[in-house]
């Protein structure tokens, strides 16, 4: 009679090759939503730097407000497309789970900064920019990409500057934001896309 227990090493195997199939599925799923927000960020940021600098008034960061709602509509309007497709739903992993628990806890957090700042100067944009390389890096962790994770450490180095002051903090600091969401958000999304187009299905 045939065992159907599975030896030490064949069961390490297995587990392997399930995470490495979910990293590749996930890289397929994951390159579209950073390329909606990377856009949305880098569209936002150069609209409100040319009304700020025409104007002078800083009310039109405001824009950022209407870019959340833009953003999030559109990343539901790509999961309608995806279920009309008949396209299957990447099964719930730990992976998964922890790539969507970064980026739910880096849209909370940098709400509550932005709220916080109406109350309290603080620098906002320096906080946000850090958050979103180190969300980038640990995403590009999490799928190992090194080019990934490159890209969130090149956003981070961004803020030097701004954190040392040589950074304008008036209109010319929303271009910090147009180049790291480039860096952090739209590069990677290329990345990943590349990556995924070149990958068989049947892997």
């Amino acid at each position: 009679m045939e065992s159907n227990e599975l030896s030490p090493e064949k069961s390490l195997q297995l587990i392997s090759d399930m995470i490495s199939k979910s990293r590749t599925e996930l890289s397929k799923t994951t390159g579209k939503p950073f390329l909606i927000w990377g856009f949305c960020v880098l569209a936002t940021s150069l609209l409100v730097w040319i009304t700020w600098s025409q104007t002078g008034n800083p009310k039109w960061n405001l824009l950022w407000y209407a870019m959340i709602v833009a953003g999030g509509g559109l990343s539901l309007l790509l999961q309608r497309k995806r279920s009309k497709r008949g396209e299957k739903r990447t099964a719930r992993t730990f992976i998964g789970s922890a790539i969507d628990t970064t980026w739910i806890l880096f849209g909370c957090i940098s709400c509550s900064v932005a709220v916080i700042n109406i109350f309290v100067a603080i620098p906002v944009l320096l906080y946000i920019l850090l958050l979103m390389g180190f969300a980038t890096a640990l995403t590009g962790s999490l799928l190992k990409r090194p080019a990934i994770i490159a890209c969130g450490v090149a956003s981070i180095l961004v803020c030097i500057p701004l954190g040392a002051g040589f950074w304008n903090m008036g209109p010319d600091s929303t271009l910090a934001m147009s180049l790291s969401a480039l860096i952090s958000l739209v590069i990677p999304g290329f990345i990943l896309n590349g990556k995924s187009s070149k990958t068989p299905q049947n892997v």
